[in-house]
């Protein structure tokens, strides 16, 4: 490590400069520098002298400045920087020292004190101890928050534990973090521009200005820090305080959703209306929601986190806030993607996944309570709550009582399938129903055939071809293992729509110049060789082009009049038992034939479709079938299915 030298004012700019040379000084002795930090600390603490937070951001900063000048210089001594150290910690150590506190939290941020960082720490929380009490204006309070971020996500949990008001200080942490102007402001912030909104009936350059200082604040900026250290604490509080910190972080989204459902601001979030002002303000706004967000989730995680080792620290009353939470906040969510980001991910997923391995029918039902909304509604944020309780049905549908999904749940989807007044609510809902398929709830057999026919109904209007096919294998697949008659009734729905097709329900179709280059040789190629993946990188791209070459197969198939109808029928070879296989195949192999025969009718002779659903065929008799029913596939392709097209 290179030299430094000792440090003067000329080289210090900040406040206190005469400060930092004493205690820089290597002439001063130990008793004179404990008596100038005294007088200092004394000075500064009168009651007389009004307290900022910039006047605490100052101090910290200095005194993290001196450790680091002094602790980083190799001309000292090591027994000669301990015994500087520990002159510092006695004046520190006072009670009742609020800008000890806050000049050792600065020491204690250095972090590279070697063996006496635990004496640092012991002092450090022995000071929150000492001053908690007397912390009741804000800036004081907006200090202790910002010393926690720095220094709190440092400690070892062992260490945390022995601090006394650590409960308090959570509280304290949490209404800072909530209720504080500078940061959400219990959603008031909204408040902040509502005025010039109705006034204006738009934004002015003031509004702008509100939002930008708020960001820009560095209170602000530390709010990924605040939640780490808020996050730190709920792994040493106990389950009563966990309890309260979940319905206080629960209180605060409701009020933030009911403010914005009542907001002017709402009627701005259309950005195709949105003047060039008024978008970078309602930018601005996003983005402090996007942070109330991430600064719960991270707070949410570390609950879930501890609670898969310490699971009595919340029950089903705490996973209800936590859903209930994130219910509200949706809106917010569902501007990142469908299940938010990866950290939402993690946490949502491990809540549901608790439930579905605790399996407490009336727990559950009470959670769905708790999130059910109306589904008949117009707002945005409000269909976002729809497709939040709609998203956690299909998660824990597998554990839900079937009672209450014949009863309450199903009857309300009636509405939304007969139209599609929202996308991402009509999607919800028919992933809702597949997942019924998928966990073969009570419902299936009975759902089963009028799925059936509202999902041909629906395509193209409504659904496209991948949609058409997920769903109707994921009907068949279900019904293979439950009712065999029943699958065969399935089949014929799909069948006699494929007699029964008349031109006038033909579809749109890519035109031959859009897919014969795509097309072009693919049934030349070795079908059966295959060759290794030398690497991964190699195995992404193959896979790629995989997916390619399926997609270019069903742009193929699609020319076709009833391709979309035939791709369904040839999929569901994978999904029916062995009984059906030969019947089946032999009905696809009589479509074939009408197909060309159409073909040579209409003076159409390209082939290309026909030469697509071959391929398809090929691919499910070769690759997607079971081992029971690989041997009727092999032989009916090797006797039949290369025969297709002559």
């Amino acid at each position: 490590m290179s030299q430094t030298t000792f440090q003067t004012t000329d080289s210090y700019k900040g406040p206190h400069a005469s400060i930092s040379k004493i205690l820089l000084n290597s002439t001063s002795s130990i008793s004179f520098v404990k008596d100038i930090l005294k007088d200092f600390i004394s000075s500064e603490n009168k009651f007389d002298k009004e307290y900022t937070f910039n006047k605490g951001l100052a101090i910290f900063y200095l005194l993290q400045y001196i450790s680091n000048k002094k602790l980083d210089d190799n001309r000292l001594w090591k027994n000669d920087k301990v015994e500087w150290v520990r002159a510092l910690l006695s004046v520190f150590d006072d009670e009742n020292n609020f800008i000890g506190f806050v000049g050792l939290a600065g020491f204690l941020r250095r972090r590279r004190i070697g063996e006496l960082i635990s004496e640092v720490e012991n002092t450090f929380l022995r000071s929150i101890d000492s001053i908690l009490d007397q912390v009741n204006e804000d800036a004081k309070k907006e200090t202790v928050t910002f010393i926690c971020a720095q220094c709190i996500p440092f400690i070892l949990i062992e260490k945390l534990k022995e601090l006394n008001s650590k409960a308090k200080l959570v509280h304290m942490l949490v209404s800072v973090v909530f209720e504080n102007p500078r940061l959400f402001y219990n959603g008031k912030f909204l408040n902040e521009i509502e005025n010039d909104i109705v006034k204006n009936e738009n934004w002015n350059v003031e509004s702008f200005k509100v939002l930008k200082e708020k960001i820009e604040d560095i209170f602000f900026k530390e709010l990924s820090s605040i939640s780490l250290a808020i996050s730190k604490l709920t792994q040493v509080i106990d389950d009563d305080n966990i309890s309260s910190l979940l319905i206080r972080i629960n209180e605060f989204s409701i009020n933030l959703y009911k403010l914005w459902d009542k907001s002017p601001t709402l009627s701005l979030t259309k950005g195709d209306f949105l003047e060039s002002e008024s978008e970078k303000n309602m930018t601005l706004v996003w983005q402090v929601f996007k942070f109330s967000l991430f600064t719960i989730t991270m707070i949410f995680k570390s609950i879930v986190d501890r609670s898969l080792f310490e699971p009595h620290i919340y029950g089903n009353q705490g996973r209800i806030m936590i859903l209930t939470t994130y219910s509200y906040l949706y809106f917010i969510t569902s501007k990142f993607s469908l299940y938010g980001f990866s950290v939402y991910k993690q946490v949502f997923f491990s809540v549901l996944n608790q439930i579905r391995v605790i399996n407490n029918s009336n727990e559950i039902i009470n959670i769905m309570e708790n999130i059910e909304t109306d589904m008949t509604v117009h707002k945005p944020h409000e269909k976002c709550r729809v497709v939040y309780y709609l998203l956690v049905i299909e998660q824990i549908i597998k554990v839900l009582d079937d009672d209450y999904l014949e009863t309450h749940v199903l009857p309300a989807f009636d509405g939304i399938l007969s139209r599609k007044d929202d996308e991402n609510i009509f999607e919800s809902v028919n992933a809702v129903i597949l997942s019924i398929f998928y966990n073969q709830k009570r419902v299936t057999k009975e759902l089963s055939l009028y799925y059936c026919n509202y999902v041909l109904s629906m395509y193209p209007s409504n659904i496209d071809v991948r949609q058409l096919r997920v769903a109707y294998t994921a009907v068949i697949k279900s019904l293979s293992d439950i009712d065999d008659a029943l699958v065969w009734s399935c089949l014929e729905i799909l069948i006699k729509k494929i007699e029964q097709f008349s031109p006038d329900n033909s579809v749109f179709v890519p035109s031959i110049s859009e897919i014969s280059q795509n097309t072009k040789g693919l049934m030349n190629k070795d079908l059966i060789d295959k060759q290794e993946q030398m690497n991964q990188q190699e195995e992404v791209s193959e896979q790629r082009k995989k997916q390619e070459e399926e997609e270019n197969l069903v742009k193929a198939a699609l020319y076709l009049r009833r391709g979309y109808l035939l791709l369904t029928l040839i999929d569901q070879v994978k999904s029916i038992n062995l009984i059906f296989m030969e019947e089946l195949l032999t009905k696809i192999k009589e479509f074939f034939k009408q197909e060309k025969e159409y073909e040579n009718e209409t003076g159409d002779g390209s082939g290309i479709g026909l030469f697509a659903l071959q391929k398809v065929l090929f691919d499910v008799l070769s690759k997607e079938i079971d081992y029971t029913k690989k041997n009727i596939g092999v032989k009916w392709w090797l006797s039949e299915g290369s025969k297709l097209l002559e």
